[in-house]
């Protein structure tokens, strides 16, 4: 089971080990971007202006050859970034579609762009969600798992969430006590 093993070895090894998985599942670091399709409309996040930004800064990707690990990376990040500035999304839109492949533009990445506000508030929730499970399935207080320093501290740097947030809050309520690991959909469903 997803904590099971923690049982075994005491209530803060169940912690650490909850946490470790908390962690790992919930952080993504932005590394690349994904093709999308001029076609499709921009999925994502945010305004219209930012799901253009979020559409053109993996179009360089693609039209720049990035490698294949960067593009998967943009199809599940990308698009959950909020703007800060509908001004600057349009602006950094514009500045990837003509720009060339030797460097990105400056100021126009993820971290440039985001809101983080968003992004915490689901993180915040993404928490509450986990914990809430640990606590129905056996693992310790709701409350003992969102004061643990690690869980306390995964919201802080949050700048986007995944499309597969909402997914995953709603696995995380269901989750099997005798799984294994977090749901699939939960991997780096939080960025930092």
């Amino acid at each position: 089971m997803w904590f099971g093993s923690l049982r075994v070895g005491g209530r803060a090894n169940m912690r650490r080990f909850l946490v470790a998985c908390l962690v790992l599942s919930g952080v993504l670091v932005v590394v690349g971007c994904s093709s999308s399709s001029s076609d499709d409309a921009p999925k994502g996040r945010g305004s219209d202006a930012c799901r253009q930004w979020q559409s053109a800064v993996c179009g360089w990707g693609s039209r720049c050859e990035l490698s294949a690990e960067m593009m998967n990376n943009c199809k599940k990040q990308a698009p959950g970034t909020t703007c800060k500035s509908d001004e600057l999304a349009s602006s950094c839109a514009a500045s990837l579609k003509s720009n060339a492949c030797t460097t990105p533009p400056t100021g126009c990445d993820i971290r440039d762009l985001a809101d983080p506000a968003p992004a915490v508030e689901a993180c915040n929730q993404y928490t509450d969600a986990f914990c809430t499970s640990v606590e129905r399935c056996g693992g310790g207080t709701k409350a003992d798992c969102l004061a643990d320093p690690d869980v306390a501290a995964l919201c802080t740097d949050a700048i986007a969430y995944t499309l597969g947030f909402e997914s995953c809050i709603a696995q995380l309520k269901t989750v099997s006590c005798t799984a294994t690991a977090l749901p699939e959909v939960c991997d780096g469903v939080i960025l930092k």
